[in-house]
């Protein structure tokens, strides 16, 4: 889809700009336009945020925001509760649940979650719309690609100044996709996304607190927000992303701005974002997946191994600052805690991630083994993203034993990653590990077959019952 933007309300410069080029493309893609594996993946990807937003409406770290959001009523559910708030209260705190567990995905191209920022919305809207599956995965599949399409634009660069791009890049992500659901026009949608790029923030010293999780309800509402302010006829500077003092500017580069896709619809960026198998940061994951490959074929010894080394890039140690833990967030990018619950459960679930399991003395004597250095080919941020463009940036564990052999395993795709999927069954068993215990077995089966398996033109009205605790 090439761009020539003709609109005889606008002037010659808006023509060209960024905000209108993506209005087109949100605008004018249909669902008929998406092929059925992108689609399909995309209820998937679906069901996933909604399973790890179900889990975490049980972590006691969002109840200040649950507290705040049920003073206010309305049509809007917050999931895995009874409560109904406002559409841009729901937004916020489903967010907050997508992300709390820090078990959602991660997209290759904007380096961050890309469903949790913009599921809330769509669904919140949901709420007081007409609208089928299908018109939600279409949003869906906009949101993503506009996140990612930014992301890939502004570069890693962005990322390297510590903002953290769920937050940032899924503002605009979520804003796409409610504008999208909400039928807003080219020049309403253009104006939506030069709103969003005066809401967004998020930085990356609040990771490992319960802030973290709202990074994501904050760029869900916001995005809400900035599409229903449109609507009602707000406007905002058509150079917003790309001009002198705007996001490209202020978060990035503007000399990356080159690199922006003239054709976003040359591939579908949804296909790049892959669900986690572990609840931690995704740092540390193809270490994991190391350590379980040797615990599972016997070369890794639990009660002989004396030290873990766990070689991981400079980006990787910086993400995953802990190395020790006081509280489940921090846990979760603590790379001696995540490595020790490998190694003594032999698996890396959420009931791993408590103030109880945190306090485990035989985790504690595990982690006092773990040893992190950084790897000398991944030192600097030159060399770590020189790897991680080409999908080579790597983990190396080195396992010593008391009386056996070494075990060393390097892996650079975890399980998950685009490049290594997680299969259909994969998805519903993490699927029913997430919500059965919030919803039963019954509701959970039900909830899976609507998301991912009916027909998706039905009314989507209905869903929202599957989703509270009755």
């Amino acid at each position: 889809m090439q761009f020539q933007v003709v609109s005889p309300d606008s002037q010659e410069a808006d023509q060209t700009s960024m905000s209108l080029r993506l209005a087109h493309y949100i605008v004018s893609l249909q669902s008929t336009e998406i092929p059925d594996r992108v689609f399909d993946y995309a209820r998937l990807m679906i069901a996933d945020t909604l399973g790890v937003a179900l889990a975490g409406s049980t972590d006691s770290s969002v109840a200040p925001v649950i507290n705040l959001a049920k003073r206010d009523v309305g049509r809007s559910a917050i999931w895995g509760t009874n409560i109904q708030t406002t559409e841009r209260n729901a937004s916020l705190v489903n967010g907050a649940l997508s992300h709390v567990l820090d078990f959602d995905d991660n997209n290759l191209s904007m380096i961050g979650h890309s469903c949790a920022p913009v599921l809330p919305g769509l669904l919140a809207l949901a709420d007081s719309l007409n609208v089928t599956l299908e018109g939600i995965v279409v949003a869906m599949v906009v949101g993503v690609q506009v996140e990612s399409v930014l992301g890939a634009t502004i570069t890693l660069e962005h990322n390297a100044r510590g903002w953290h791009t769920t937050a940032t890049l899924g503002t605009f992500g979520a804003t796409a996709a409610c504008a999208k659901l909400l039928g807003l026009d080219y020049e309403r949608t253009a104006n939506a996304l030069g709103i969003a790029a005066s809401l967004i923030g998020g930085i990356r010293e609040n990771f490992g607190t319960p802030t973290k999780a709202m990074h994501a309800g904050f760029a869900a509402q916001n995005g809400l927000l900035a599409a229903r302010l449109a609507q009602e006829g707000l406007t905002s500077g058509s150079s917003a992303l790309e001009g002198q003092e705007g996001f490209f500017a202020l978060y990035g580069s503007r000399d990356c701005l080159g690199g922006f896709a003239e054709d976003l619809s040359s591939t579908f960026e949804i296909l790049n974002s892959g669900p986690k198998v572990y609840p931690t940061c995704s740092m540390i994951h193809a270490g994991l997946d190391v350590v379980l490959q040797g615990l599972s074929s016997g070369l890794v010894r639990p009660d002989e191994v004396v030290e873990v080394e766990c070689r991981v890039s400079y980006h990787a140690a910086n993400i995953m600052r802990y190395a020790h833990c006081s509280t489940p967030a921090e846990a979760r990018f603590c790379i001696p805690y995540c490595i020790a619950v490998a190694l003594l459960y032999g698996s890396i679930k959420n009931e791993h991630f408590t103030d109880e399991a945190i306090q485990n003395e035989g985790v504690r004597r595990a982690m006092s083994m773990v040893k992190v250095t950084i790897d000398p080919q991944q030192r600097s941020k030159e060399e770590f993203e020189a790897l991680y463009l080409k999908g080579e940036a790597y983990t190396t564990i080195v396992v010593t034993h008391a009386d056996a052999p070494k075990y060393t395993g390097k892996r650079a795709i975890q399980i998950g990653h685009p490049a290594n999927p997680l299969s259909r069954d994969g998805f519903k068993r993490k699927f029913e590990t997430c919500t059965v215990p919030v919803i039963g077995a019954q509701r959970a089966e039900q909830l899976w077959n609507v998301l991912t398996e009916n027909d998706a033109q039905s009314a989507f009205s209905a869903t929202t019952q599957l989703l509270l605790d009755n």
